[in-house]
């Protein structure tokens, strides 16, 4: 029998063409962070990705190139990452309350 190992540059059908995509955890490691640093991060929509049911999916490339933008030098923001959204509210509400009592 003529057996050979299937490759990667078989013909899978559509399913074998589309781009490839990664979970949670794959993506911390491409991004050498923790998973739960992902989640924040793509919840707050800092990173590229969707929610599909319970799980988060992100394709590689764009996460790529998400790390790739931040590299270039002069345009990083000075923002917080990972879960930037609750450290942005107690910044404002810091900020709220600091003129309130310059007020009084």
């Amino acid at each position: 029998m003529n057996e050979r190992a299937r490759t990667d540059d078989d013909d899978e059908g559509p399913i074998g063409r589309l781009t490839p995509t990664i979970g949670i955890e794959e993506a911390g490691k491409l991004l050498h962070c923790h998973p739960d640093t992902v989640r924040k991060m793509a919840r707050a929509g800092e990173i590229p990705g969707a929610k599909i049911g319970r799980a988060w999916v992100f394709y590689t490339e764009q996460l790529l190139e998400w790390v790739a933008a931040r590299c270039k030098a002069g345009t990083q923001s000075p923002r917080v990452t990972g879960g930037s959204a609750l450290a942005e509210r107690l910044r404002v509400r810091l900020e709220q309350r600091t003129r309130e009592r310059r007020g009084r």
